[in-house]
């Protein structure tokens, strides 16, 4: 076949054009993707809802109205602390769209990935860091903004809405650099369950006025280093980061915040009428080392990071807790 003069120009001609579209889009493509990176990425905002938000306004609970209706002191705190949240949730919203940041909003409730993101900022308080870090992989950072200090410990948390932009302006200048948190591990029967959790973990009997039963041992590289029954309230296991929590209120010992090792602490221990007062049971498991508890009990559970996350756990079944391989990664 011949081809004209002319209509080998007009090829040559759209094939060049198309080569400059190409080479102007990838451009475009790389010049986005590097303002992105700059920026630092995508960002998921994690909140809370309030007492207020949840029992008033999406469930209208009858006894929260009633309060509310009768001007009663606690409902006039609720509607503060409602409004107050939704302030702290309003300003880091718009400290990211002013810096012009990718971000994401989503209730701590629907929360079930992070991953994609380079950046997780929690708002509200310890509950709600807690609650979120269970989904947050080892290579992204988290964030947590107290939402409500007035109310709120917000021991975990690095600082207030107000103060997030300077925050930011010193994580991307990298003067604020985030630290890794040794995370704790359960497996059940050797099936992992309650995800990574941050702060402790408590096995203890369903009902708290029962007694809890198990054989507990602590494991050094699957050899057995030491072996008791014991009948109590159960037992604590916490990281350096939950050492300030329930653990220490149970007469643990607080520890170094990077340490990697992981506290376990006995709760009234029983002991009978005749016999001196039970020893405490406590100790410290370094990396490598695990505690085995064999249940005695048939209505067993195992709670991580406060009461929502819990598995049930049978009798002869084995709870085993150890250091989570994954740290997470904190701004503070």
């Amino acid at each position: 076949m011949t081809i004209s003069k002319e209509s080998k120009e007009s090829k040559e001609s759209k094939e060049s054009k198309e080569s400059k579209e190409s080479k102007e889009s990838k451009e475009s493509k790389e010049s986005k993707e590097s303002k992105e990176s700059r920026r630092g990425g995508r960002v998921l905002v994690v909140y809370k809802k309030s007492p207020y938000q949840l029992y008033v306004k999406e469930r209208g609970d009858a006894a929260y109205q009633r309060a509310i209706a009768q001007d009663e002191a606690t409902a006039r705190r609720l509607i503060e602390g409602h409004e107050r949240q939704q302030r702290a949730f309003d300003a880091v919203e718009q400290t990211l769209e002013s810096r012009g940041v990718t971000f994401i909003s989503r209730w701590r409730g629907k929360t079930r990935s992070t991953g994609g993101y380079s950046l997780v900022i929690a708002v509200g308080g310890d509950g709600t860091l807690l609650e979120t870090a269970q989904y947050v992989g080892e290579a992204t950072p988290l964030l947590g903004i107290n939402s409500d200090p007035t109310l709120s410990v917000g021991k975990l948390c690095a600082a207030t809405a107000s103060e997030l932009g300077e925050l930011l302006d010193r994580i991307e200048s990298g003067a604020l650099r985030p630290t890794p948190h040794t995370r704790l591990r359960v497996h059940i029967d050797g099936e992992q369950v309650l995800g990574s959790c941050l702060n402790d973990v408590l096995f203890a009997h369903k009902s708290p006025a029962d007694m809890s039963r198990f054989a507990m041992s602590v494991i050094d590289d699957e050899q057995l280093l030491q072996v008791a029954e014991v009948r109590s309230s159960g037992i604590w296991v916490s990281t350096a980061t939950g050492s300030t929590a329930a653990i220490r209120s149970a007469g643990g010992k607080t520890m170094a915040s990077r340490s990697r090792r992981l506290q376990f602490l006995v709760r009234e221990p029983y002991s009978p009428p005749e016999q001196p007062p039970a020893q405490r049971r406590e100790g410290f498991l370094t990396p490598g080392q695990s505690l085995q508890l064999l249940s005695r009990m048939d209505r067993g559970f195992v709670w991580g990071d406060g009461p929502h996350r819990r598995a049930p756990v049978r009798y002869g079944q084995t709870v085993s807790i150890d250091a989570d391989p994954c740290p997470l990664l904190i701004y503070r």
